[in-house]
């Protein structure tokens, strides 16, 4: 993960994630500079709009994935059996 300084505010949440593509998270920090996704429940796949479990990145529960993003990026989720997902994000 390429550096960044958090230099504002933090904020956590949780969304489910469902058998079509969901944003991650829902409403987004705004400015932020990084964020990490941690599956609660089961494997969800990450990818843009359009992401499937077929063609999707697989993110299983006992893993994370952080994340450098521009302020406006939108990542998308899905899950086979649906997901609780933990977001931290960073300003």
């Amino acid at each position: 993960m390429g550096d960044f300084t958090i230099r504002g505010n933090v904020k956590a949440q949780r969304v489910t994630i469902g058998t079509s593509a969901t944003a991650i998270p829902t409403s987004a920090l705004g400015s932020r500079k990084g964020m990490i996704l941690k599956p609660i429940t089961n494997r969800i796949y990450v990818g843009d709009a359009n992401v499937t479990v077929a063609a999707g990145y697989p993110l299983d529960p006992d893993e994370a994935m952080p994340l450098v993003v521009d302020g406006n990026a939108v990542i998308y989720g899905i899950s086979e059996g649906g997901s609780e997902v933990a977001i931290l994000e960073g300003q």
